[in-house]
């Protein structure tokens, strides 16, 4: 701010005086003065940019003297378009918030996209729909490791009956087909036509005996 003109009683321009501070004036006539001076109203934004001040034209005055890019990164932008929110817009508000600062921190490390779900494998070509016995009840489940899902059965005295391809969407046709024969626990079924049925066939097309019921 440059230094203000500053004229003593007797009509001559008096003179900084440095030593005693900022404010302080003195004249040749031997008169002093000292002059509040008001620190100059801020007109630019208050947040700095790159270690510089931001040279911007504040949008708002109040908490602080922003631009409009500063308004959007502080946050304030967000807080204040959800003050007067229902709770739906404020949840709405707060999920774009939040994907859009996650894809910007991806697209930092990883320039090539955002960041985007990973495309879920398709395990049906490798999976095994197992029926195994368990005194009168059979259990229609399904596994990518047969052995290590047979060892893991707690249930006394079961007997692995069939196999046949498929994972959890082939499961999931199985159950709604016998879904008249499923008792209290999810995957079991009674032994009874039609599942014996189904069973024996496939047993069949192995050479194995059939199930009775």
């Amino acid at each position: 701010m440059p230094e203000p003109t500053v004229r003593c009683a007797c009509g001559r321009t008096m003179t900084p005086d440095s030593p005693r501070g900022r404010g302080h004036y003195r004249c040749g006539c031997g008169h002093r003065i000292h002059v509040t001076i008001p620190a100059p109203r801020r007109t630019q934004c208050a947040v700095p940019h790159r270690g510089e001040p931001c040279r911007l034209t504040p949008v708002i005055a109040e908490p602080l003297l922003l631009c409009e890019q500063h308004y959007a990164e502080t946050g304030l932008k967000e807080y204040h378009s959800w003050v007067n929110g229902t709770p739906e817009e404020i949840d709405k508000h707060i999920s774009k918030l939040v994907t859009r600062r996650v894809n910007e921190r991806w697209e930092r490390h990883f320039p090539a996209g955002p960041l985007e779900p990973a495309p879920t494998p398709d395990l049906e070509p490798y999976g095994v729909v197992y029926f195994i016995r368990s005194q009168d009840l059979v259990k229609v489940g399904t596994t990518l490791h047969l052995l290590k899902r047979m060892a893991s059965f707690s249930v006394p005295h079961i007997t692995l009956l069939a196999t046949e391809p498929g994972y959890r969407k082939r499961e999931r046709e199985l159950h709604l087909r016998f879904a008249d024969l499923r008792v209290s626990r999810r995957e079991w079924f009674r032994l009874e036509p039609p599942l014996t049925d189904y069973i024996n066939t496939i047993r069949d097309q192995h050479g194995l005996p059939a199930v009775a019921a």
